[in-house]
């Protein structure tokens, strides 16, 4: 893998090999004071003697050993504020691309593409993908409607996200109206580490974006998601997300979660999660 060396700076190259340094130089004062206090009546003045070499040896270290790391270019990336994601409703190509992405870990409850694409053809706004400047997949989420016979028997626990019909799935404009609205689809490429943490905090970000601009934050609203995974399980919880309905009474065996936004809520995720307009753009209509 071709690597590259950061470029940390003096103050980063100093404080790198602070460290280093820092057990040096304690080193070379002990060795110094004693040696001056053996030759010469031990007193302050020979600590002070003792003092300046041992910081300037100190910083020599450090600066030495401060050097910037190898590491992988598009984990550099991922680090530096500068990103250049896109946010944007899904593609077929990359709602299949994501389908393939979360199977190893959904297995048999994993929706077929063909089933999602149905979804998708019914409320396009309601799949979003973010995508990199190379017009790679990092992450994607599903917001939409659902009629309001079927969201009752979900809530319930009597009906499973397999279950969702083309004809349950609502269009935009009905959608908007909902008070409860339904997450689905949500996914990060290689969602662990530092890098998966960037990702998802673009995630995140780019979801209040949406619910800003689809349903207005000053109106309350509820939003509910099912932990089909350990990892989603915390994220909801990470989200306060609450459990609306207990796993064991429900068909699929998941927690079914819920959260109620309004717009005290949606400024305190935003504080959380940062201001990300300079490294994601927003658009609400594919181009």
């Amino acid at each position: 893998m071709r690597l590259k060396k950061t470029n940390i700076g003096p103050v980063g190259r100093l404080g790198a090999g602070l460290p280093a340094g820092a057990a040096v130089g304690t080193v070379v004062f002990g060795v110094l004071a004693g040696s001056l206090a053996l030759a010469f009546h031990p007193g302050l003045y020979v600590l002070g003697s003792a003092v300046i070499p041992s910081i300037l040896i100190g910083l020599c270290v450090a600066w030495k050993k401060g050097k910037g790391t190898n590491i992988p270019p598009l984990f550099l990336d991922e680090l530096c504020e500068d990103q250049n994601y896109t946010c944007q409703p899904c593609s077929a190509a990359n709602l299949r691309v994501a389908t393939e992405m979360v199977r190893p870990l959904f297995g048999r409850e994993n929706i077929d593409v063909e089933v999602l694409e149905q979804w998708r053809l019914k409320n396009p706004q309601g799949f979003m993908e973010i995508v990199d400047d190379t017009g790679d997949l990092i992450a994607c989420f599903v917001i939409v409607g659902l009629s309001k016979s079927f969201m009752q028997e979900f809530l319930a626990g009597h009906v499973t996200e397999k279950d969702i019909s083309s004809e349950s799935v609502l269009e935009m404009k009905s959608t908007k109206k909902l008070s409860d609205i339904y997450v689905s689809g949500v996914m990060v490429k290689d969602p662990g580490g530092v890098g998966g943490g960037v990702r998802t905090r673009y995630l995140i970000w780019s979801m209040l974006m949406y619910l800003k601009h689809h349903f207005r934050p000053q109106d309350r609203r509820r939003f509910y998601a099912v932990a089909l995974t350990p990892e989603s399980e915390r994220l909801l919880k990470g989200l306060e997300f609450s459990i609306a309905s207990p796993a064991k009474s429900r068909k699929d065996k998941h927690n079914f979660y819920s959260l109620d936004v309004d717009i005290d809520r949606w400024k305190k995720l935003l504080h959380r999660v940062g201001d990300l307009r300079a490294g994601c753009k927003m658009n609400y209509q594919r181009k």
